[in-house]
C-alpha cells in the first residue's frame, strides 16, 4: 500500500515539473526575475549567517573565554562630544 503511494506521489511530481518548466518557458522574463530574486535572498542570507556566525553564534577561541573582560578608561572633563561614547566623570 506504501509503495503505490510513493509512486503516485513521483508521478505527480514528474507532471508538476513539466508543466513548470513549460509555463517558465512561455515566460522569460518572469522565469529571469524569479531565479535572479530567489539567488538575491539565498546569496544575502548565506553572507549575512556566515557574518553572524563568525562573531555572534560561535565562542571565542581562547582558552577559559568566559574569563575575557573588556577594559575602558573614562577621561576627565570629556565631553561627549569630543570624544565619543565617553561619560563624564562625577568626580
Amino acid at each position: 500500500m506504501g509503495e503505490g503511494r510513493t509512486l503516485k506521489f513521483f508521478e505527480n511530481l514528474g507532471a508538476d515539473v513539466r508543466y513548470a518548466l513549460r509555463s517558465f518557458g512561455s515566460s522569460p522574463g518572469f522565469t529571469v526575475a524569479a531565479v535572479v530574486a530567489i539567488a538575491v535572498g539565498v546569496g544575502i542570507n548565506t553572507g549575512l549567517f556566515s557574518v553572524l556566525n563568525g562573531t555572534i553564534f560561535r565562542n571565542v577561541p581562547a582558552p577559559d573565554a568566559q574569563e575575557l573582560v573588556s577594559v575602558h578608561q573614562l577621561i576627565e572633563n570629556a565631553s561627549q562630544r569630543s570624544v565619543r561614547g565617553s561619560r563624564p566623570c562625577d568626580g
